[in-house]
This record gives C-alpha cells, sequence and structure tokens, in this order.
C-alpha cells in the first residue's frame, strides 16, 4: 500500500464504507495527496489509520468531507502535532460518530475532549489510553452526562483519581469495559463503587495501580465474578 494505491482506491470507490490502513508506512506526508485521496469517499463509515503517517491538515481534510464516520482510529499517528484541532472538526462533521481510538494522542487535551463531548452524543467506545496532554478530567462529567450510551473507556496511564471513578459509577452505569492501567491514586474503596454500580462492567482492568492490597483484589474478583479483572497480581 502507497500513495499511488491510495489514490486509485479514492477515484475508483466511491461507494465504499470501510477502510483500513493500519501501519501502512510507505505513505508519507510528505506525498500530500496521499492521504487526502480518502476524502474523496465520502460514505466511508470505519477508518483505521492506526500507526499510520498522517498528519493534523490531511486528517481535517478527511473529517471535513466524510460526514459518515462511525469508527475511526487515529491510534499511534505520531504525526499529528494539532488534536484537538482535528477533534473540533471531527466534532463539528461527523455527529455519527460511535468509537473513537485515540490511543497515544500527545496533543490531545481537554479541549479537544470537550468538543467531542458536546457534539459527538452517539459515542461508545472512547480509548484516551497514555495521552500525555489530558491531565485534567473536566471533560468527563459532560462526556457521561451527554454521551448516555457510552459502553467502553479507557484511561489507561491518565492521572485519575478517586473523584473520577465515583463520577464514573455515577455517570457511566452503561459501562462494560473500563481500563485504568496505572492509576496509582485510586483506592480499593472507589474502585469497588464501580463494581456495584456499574451492573453491566464486563473487564476492568486496575493492573499497576495497587501495591500490596493482593487480598483486597482476590475478595473483589470473587465478589464481582461477573466481571473480568485485570490486575498486575502473581
Amino acid at each position: 500500500m502507497n500513495a499511488n494505491t491510495l489514490r486509485i482506491i479514492g477515484e475508483n470507490c466511491p461507494m465504499l464504507t470501510s477502510l483500513n490502513i493500519a501501519s501502512c508506512l510507505n505513505i508519507s506526508t510528505s506525498d500530500q495527496t496521499g492521504f487526502e485521496s480518502i476524502a474523496k469517499l465520502a460514505r466511508l463509515e470505519i477508518l483505521n489509520l492506526y500507526r499510520t503517517l498522517i498528519d493534523g491538515p490531511q486528517m481535517i481534510k478527511i473529517v471535513q468531507s466524510c460526514k459518515n464516520l462511525v469508527s475511526v482510529n487515529l491510534g499511534a499517528c505520531t504525526k499529528i502535532n494539532e488534536f484537538d484541532e482535528v477533534m473540533f472538526n471531527l466534532a463539528d462533521n461527523c455527529d455519527k460518530i460511535e468509537s473513537l481510538d485515540l490511543w497515544r494522542a500527545y496533543s490531545l487535551t481537554s479541549m479537544g475532549l470537550r468538543k467531542i463531548a458536546n457534539n459527538c452524543l452517539k459515542l461508545k467506545d472512547l480509548d484516551i489510553g497514555w495521552c500525555r496532554s489530558v491531565i485534567s478530567f473536566e471533560w468527563l462529567f459532560l462526556m457521561l452526562e451527554k454521551c448516555t450510551n457510552m459502553r467502553k473507556l479507557f484511561l489507561t496511564s491518565l492521572r485519575v483519581t478517586d473523584s473520577e471513578l465515583c463520577l464514573i459509577s455515577q455517570k457511566g452505569l452503561h459501562i462494560e469495559q473500563l481500563d485504568l492501567l496505572g492509576s496509582r491514586s485510586i483506592s480499593i474503596e472507589a474502585v469497588e463503587q464501580i463494581l456495584k454500580n456499574c451492573k453491566n462492567l464486563k473487564f476492568f482492568d486496575i493492573s499497576f495501580c495497587f501495591y500490596d492490597e493482593n487480598e483486597q483484589i482476590s475478595r473483589l474478583s470473587s465478589t464481582y465474578a461477573n466481571c473480568s479483572i485485570k490486575t498486575s497480581q502473581k
């Protein structure tokens, strides 16, 4: 897969609804026509650009044209240096979005997430793991309040505290998958409140959140057997 292949797809497959070019590193940002060819696929619903070299301006052109997008994967797209601007444009143009993977979107901040929360009310799945510029969570209340169908929330290696867990236990009652890996500032009590209130929870990752709480974690695993609790216990 290279820029020419993508150009041919853009010119000849106007009815295409799904495109997966994850890890296709032969398409370079130096070839400006490469990723922009995707913008010709106006009927596109699913777009996986995981670990590609797409940049912000090209992604903005895509979301401005492909207004039917339901699922977008921009995980590990390290050439995007303006993720907030991409999110602003996505939120303004793609209000059908249900799944958004922004894993390692290093330039993403709470501003971009707030815009998504306000506009993308159908959002069900969100992965912002390792988004190191997300250092506050005022957007979370807004998102859980407005995106009432939220099912998957990955907050891997973010500075989550008991305050955020309390909010999720109150507003995220339909959550099925929750990833808090590496959240050192949460308590067993807050974790249990999530397990008590979120009756649909099937997967809960609390790996590397606790140092010496093995006995209590074992108790939770036994008490809430319907949920797969992933830990770093040996």
